[in-house]
C-alpha cells in the first residue's frame, strides 16, 4: 500500500468527524443543562461526566488495541484471526462492564471522595450517575465493535455509526429536558439510550454484512496463548497510560472544584471544548494507528515512514488552525454552552489557554496512535509515567501563586511533555520494527 496526501486526507476526515461525535454528547448535555439557570446543573452533569470519562478512558484501549490487532491481522490476510479478535475483545469488555457495574456504589463514593462537591451538586450528580450506570456494558461492547470496524478499514460505517448516535442524544436530549422538564434525569436518559442505540445498531452491522468472517473461524483457536497474551500486554501498558490522564484530569477538576462554583462551570465548558478539540486530534490518530498496523502486517518500511512524514504535517497544520480559528469564534462558541454571567465571565478569563492547546497538544496525541498501531505500546506508558511527573510539579510550583491561571498553566505543561516524552522514544520503535530511517522526518 502507498499513502499519499489525498489517500490520507480520504480516510483521515471521517475518522475526525466519527472522533468529534463523542465529546459532542457531553459538549451537548453541558449546553443543555447550562440554561437550566443555576451552575449547578453545570457542575453536576461535568463532575458526573467526568467519573464515566474517568472510566471510559481507562477502557480506552479495548478500542484502541482492537483496532491495531485487528488491523495488522488484514495487513497479513488473516481472516480467521481478524474474527477471532473481535471475540476475544468482546468477552473481555462484557467481562469488565459487569464488573463495574457490580461496584458502581463503591465508584460513586470513590468519585465524592475526590471531587468534594457542595452537598446540592452532589445530589443532582447521583441522580445523573444512577441512571448511566446501565450502560456500562453496551458502552463497552460498542467500543470494541466500533474498533474492530475500524481495523477491517471500514471507516465510512465508523462514522454513520458515531454521528447516528449523538444525533439521537441530541434529539433526546430537547425532547426529555426541553419538552417535558426532565431536567439532569432527561440529559441522562437521553445519554443512555443513545449508547443503547450505539451497540445495537453496530451488532446488526456485523451479522449482516461482515458474517463471513464467522465461517472460518476454528474455535478451538479462541484461547491461542501467544494471541490473548499479547492483547492483555498491550491493554496493560495502555491501561497505566491511562490511569496518568486521568489523574491529571481528576486532579484538574478537583482543583477546580476547591475555586467555587462559577470557576468550576467555567473550567468545566472549556474542558469540554478541549475534549472536542482533543478528538479531533484522535481522529487523526486512529488514521495514523491503521495505517501503522498495515505497515507492521505488511512489513513495509516505505509505509511507516510516509505514515510518520504525513501525519506530523497534518496534525501541526491542523493545531495551528484550530488554535487560530477558536481565538477568531471564542464567544459564540462560549455563548453555546451558558448564558449565565458570571460563568461566561471567568471563561472569557481562562479560555487563552484554550487558543494554545491545539498546537501543543497535536503531535502527542497524534503519534500515540502510531505506537499503538504498531502495538509497541511500553514507550506510550513510560512517557506518560514522566508527563505526569512534571504536571505534578508545575501544578505545585504555580497554583499557590497563579491560582485557576496556574491550574491551567499546568495543563498545557501536562500536554507539552506528552509530545516531548513520547518523541524521545521514535529512534526505539524503529530499531524494534527493524525500519531504517532515511531522510528527515518533516
Amino acid at each position: 500500500m502507498e499513502l499519499t496526501h489525498k489517500r490520507y486526507l480520504k480516510i483521515t476526515f471521517p475518522f475526525m468527524l466519527s472522533s468529534v461525535a463523542v465529546p459532542v454528547i457531553g459538549a451537548v448535555d453541558t449546553a443543555v443543562v447550562g440554561r437550566l439557570g443555576s451552575p449547578d446543573y453545570i457542575s453536576a452533569v461535568a463532575l458526573g461526566a467526568v467519573i464515566f470519562s474517568t472510566i471510559y478512558w481507562l477502557l480506552g484501549f479495548l478500542r484502541i488495541t482492537t483496532a491495531g490487532m485487528t488491523a495488522q491481522a488484514v495487513g497479513r490476510e488473516d481472516k480467521e484471526e481478524v474474527f477471532l479478535i473481535l471475540l476475544r475483545a468482546l468477552l473481555l469488555a462484557a467481562l469488565i462492564g459487569l464488573l463495574l457495574f457490580a461496584f458502581h456504589r463503591f465508584i460513586f463514593a470513590a468519585a465524592q471522595l475526590v471531587f468534594q462537591p457542595e452537598a446540592v451538586v452532589a445530589l443532582l450528580m447521583k441522580r445523573y450517575y444512577d441512571i448511566l450506570v446501565w450502560g456500562f456494558v453496551p458502552f463497552l461492547l460498542y467500543q470494541v465493535l466500533a474498533g474492530w470496524i475500524t481495523g477491517i478499514l471500514q471507516i465510512k460505517t465508523v462514522v454513520v455509526l458515531e454521528l447516528g448516535t449523538s444525533l439521537v442524544n441530541f434529539i433526546l436530549d430537547l425532547c426529555f429536558v426541553n419538552l417535558w422538564n426532565l431536567n439532569i434525569d432527561g440529559v441522562a436518559y437521553a445519554s443512555l439510550l443513545a449508547q443503547l442505540v450505539g451497540f445495537i445498531v453496530a451488532v446488526c452491522y456485523i451479522l449482516c454484512r461482515q458474517k463471513c468472517y464467522l465461517a472460518i473461524v476454528r474455535w478451538n483457536s479462541f484461547f491461542d496463548k501467544g494471541a490473548c497474551l499479547k492483547l492483555t500486554g498491550c491493554c496493560t501498558h495502555l491501561m497505566i497510560r491511562t490511569i496518568c490522564m486521568l489523574f491529571m484530569i481528576n486532579t484538574f477538576m478537583r482543583q477546580s472544584a476547591a475555586f467555587g462554583s462559577n470557576i468550576l462551570a467555567a473550567n468545566s465548558i472549556l474542558f469540554q471544548i478541549q475534549y472536542i478539540i482533543g478528538d479531533i486530534f484522535a481522529g487523526l490518530s486512529q488514521s495514523a494507528a491503521l495505517y501503522a498496523g498495515v505497515a507492521v502486517g505488511e512489513k513495509n518500511s516505505r509505509l511507516f515512514f510516509d505514515n510518520l512524514k504525513i501525519n506530523g504535517l497534518w496534525s501541526l497544520l491542523m493545531g495551528g488552525l484550530l488554535s487560530f480559528g477558536y481565538y477568531l469564534l471564542r464567544e459564540p462558541i462560549l455563548y453555546c454552552f451558558t448564558d449565565l454571567p458570571d460563568v461566561l465571565a471567568a471563561a472569557y478569563e481562562y479560555d487563552i489557554y484554550i487558543v494554545f492547546f491545539p498546537f501543543i497538544a497535536a503531535l502527542g496525541i497524534v503519534y500515540y496512535g502510531i505506537f499503538n498501531g504498531e502495538l509497541i505500546t511500553a514507550p506510550i506508558c513510560y512517557s506518560m509515567l514522566l508527563t505526569v511527573i512534571a504536571f505534578l510539579i508545575s501544578k505545585t510550583a504555580l497554583i499557590p501563586i497563579f491560582g485557576n491561571a496556574g491550574l491551567w498553566q499546568s495543563f498545557l505543561i501536562f500536554y507539552l511533555g506528552r509530545t516531548i516524552f513520547l518523541l524521545i522514544f521514535l529512534p526505539f520503535l524503529y530499531r524494534k520494527l527493524g525500519f531504517k530511517r532515511s531522510g528527515k522526518i518533516f
